[in-house]
């Protein structure tokens, strides 16, 4: 387990931060709020690292640091699944150092940091960059 959202009603979600590109099999798993209940959401990715619920619950922010690439997951109602064609990769980063982490505003702005980078990327709802930026102290 690497990084983990909880959602509004305590269920919550974590990427098993596992494979790489050539052996994809890491995943994102869904909790449920009785914490007895972990259904695979997402299978099949390399490094999957930070994520984010978008504001409204219905989609899933995932950065894949082996693939350098930001995933969106259109989710339906029950949260714990996909819709066909429900995936889409908005961007592809560059460089050696993937992504990590991320988080989310109330305005649906996703922030990235980069590994080892020392910078993060500013998303908007759609997964266009709008700001990228070394944050100081």
């Amino acid at each position: 387990m690497d990084d983990m959202v909880f959602a509004s009603d305590g269920s919550f979600y974590f990427s098993d931060f596992k494979g790489d590109s050539t052996n994809p099999i890491g995943g994102i798993y869904y909790v449920d709020k009785d914490y007895k209940t972990i259904t695979p959401v997402i299978t099949r990715l390399a490094i999957p690292n930070g994520l984010a619920l978008t504001p409204d619950e219905g989609g899933l922010w995932v950065t894949e640091m082996a693939r350098n690439q930001l995933i969106f997951a259109n989710l339906n109602k029950d949260r714990k699944s996909i819709p066909p064609y429900g995936t889409s990769i908005p961007y592809r980063f560059q460089g050696m150092n993937g992504p990590d982490s991320c988080s989310i505003d109330r305005d649906g702005n996703l922030y990235v940091a980069m590994y080892e980078q020392g910078r993060v990327l500013v998303f908007n709802d759609k997964g266009i960059v709008q700001k990228a930026g070394n944050p100081t102290p």
